[in-house]
């Protein structure tokens, strides 16, 4: 009988043999930190040194290694961290983690296979745990192997039916194996669940695939081909187990996509105690006063972090924007137009002295700096209503036609767009056009009654010049 180490402790010779069992070995040593560690961050080098004492003081402990392997392999110690995770495994048998986590950082290398082998060997230990399929799916993907990551995939699904990277895999599985509409109808379910820029992207390339070229350049805005950041709770320990200045910025980015409001709060608070300068610390905070609808205090933090930078772009329009919550339009221009002075390359400072001038009625102004805005690149759905709306009002109604009519052929269910491209249509003599696009859109949008009401309004107008004419 094998007697746990733990327990071997104070047991006389005699005992262990009446018992019929033996302490077995020693557990693994601790290694010295790497030698690169004193080159890194305080707040690295501190957490690596408690940790590597901990597991030192206490080398039973499968805890104790396990947060010193998650604190080398997330502040970049491979090598030191494969050691240790394998000491993990061996004070840990039965624990999926340690496998899970190699395989991660053997993928990170592009040693697929290898991750592939190591990820297997986390599910025989763990077969429940949904990331560990939907990992796995990806990296047959890269390999080639598109039926045995769908299989990876579909397990993930019946799982977890929340996980979005379980059926996000699944989609490019299957387009991957010439499978389209099955790709398309997952596609467009998760683009009405999430609309997220990279699932529209997904499926503008299912329909090209699919031959639907014409339905795929509907969506050939709002689309971004970055993969998202997916749920997996294990991986969060590793983001976690982060240090030093960067990573603080980054922990307080995931805390605020995830809406884990006190947790950004108590982050950003806690890394100006250290860096207590640092502006980009103080455009987070004022983000969480934002999010709380504090808008004084938003005010406050935003205007520390400019007087600490005067050059600070970012910090700049984001006063703009605190400034403007807090019912001062008149600075919230200024600082919008201090920022589009430091980069006036970048279009959200356009954009926002295009917005401040639009809430104060004036909107020749305003479309001088949307078109600046647009001229370099801005594609958001929203931005482009704006603009369209613009651009009518100004009665350049050839360009509003234009940007409304893609509005609607990407969001069919829009009603603005619709009301938009009416609108310019009306207002360059095309009464027909007005009308049928009021008409579509109230048919698009079950029967919507403003837009019912517009087509008949420019069917009363239309039937009145008729009868005007000679």
């Amino acid at each position: 009988m094998h007697i746990p180490r733990r327990l071997c402790q104070g047991l006389t010779g005699a005992l262990i043999v009446l018992l019929g069992g033996g302490c077995g070995a020693p557990p693994p040593p601790v290694k010295a930190p790497p030698a690169a560690l004193a080159n890194s961050d305080d707040q690295v080098r501190q957490a690596i040194a408690a940790a590597t004492d901990a597991a030192t003081r206490a080398p039973d402990d499968a805890a104790a290694r396990m947060q010193l392997a998650l604190l080398l392999d997330a502040n970049g110690f491979e090598s030191a961290a494969r050691d240790a995770w394998v000491n993990t495994r061996l004070l840990a048998p039965a624990d999926a983690r340690p496998d899970y986590f190699m395989a991660l950082q053997a993928a990170d290398d592009d040693r697929l296979s290898e991750a592939i082998a190591s990820m297997a060997r986390a599910r025989v230990l763990n077969p429940t745990y949904a990331p560990a399929h939907w990992h796995a799916g990806f990296w047959l993907l890269d390999l080639g192997q598109p039926q045995a990551a769908k299989a990876r995939f579909l397990r993930a699904t019946e799982l977890d039916a929340a996980a979005a990277g379980a059926w996000i895999g699944l989609a490019r599985a299957e387009m991957e194996l010439d499978q389209h509409n099955a790709a398309i109808a997952q596609l467009q379910r998760l683009v009405t669940r999430s609309g997220h820029p990279y699932t529209r992207y997904l499926l503008a390339q299912a329909l090209r695939r699919a031959g639907r070229g014409d339905e795929a350049a509907g969506l050939r805005v709002g689309t971004d081909a970055s993969v998202p950041r997916f749920g997996d709770p294990w991986n969060e320990a590793m983001l976690d187990a982060t240090r030093g200045h960067d990573a603080e910025i980054d922990r307080i980015d995931r805390y605020l996509e995830d809406g884990r409001i006190n947790d950004a709060q108590r982050t950003a608070q806690s890394g100006l105690q250290i860096w207590p300068d640092d502006i980009h610390l103080l455009n987070r905070l004022g983000e969480v006063h934002h999010r709380r609808n504090d808008a004084a205090a938003w005010v406050r933090t935003l205007q520390r972090a400019v007087r600490i930078d005067p050059a600070s772009f970012q910090s700049h329009l984001n006063l703009s924007m605190a400034r403007r919550a807090a019912g001062d339009h008149a600075r919230a221009l200024q600082s919008a137009i201090a920022a589009v002075a430091l980069r006036g390359d970048l279009p959200d400072g356009h954009l926002q002295v295009a917005r401040m001038h639009l809430l104060g009625r004036r909107p020749e102004e305003a479309i001088n700096a949307l078109d600046a805005a647009f001229a370099l690149g801005v594609t958001d759905p929203v931005e482009r209503l704006q603009y369209a709306g613009t651009l009518v009002s100004v009665r350049r109604f050839d360009e509003a036609i234009v940007q409304a009519r893609d509005l609607t052929k990407l969001n069919p269910r829009s009603v603005g767009a619709w009301h938009v491209l009416s609108s310019a249509h009306r207002g360059a003599g095309q009464l027909r056009l007005a009308f049928e696009a009021a008409l579509a859109g109230s048919q698009a949008n079950d029967n919507n009654q403003q837009l019912a009401a517009l087509a008949a309004d420019i069917q009363a107008q239309a039937r009145q010049a008729a009868q005007m004419d000679p």
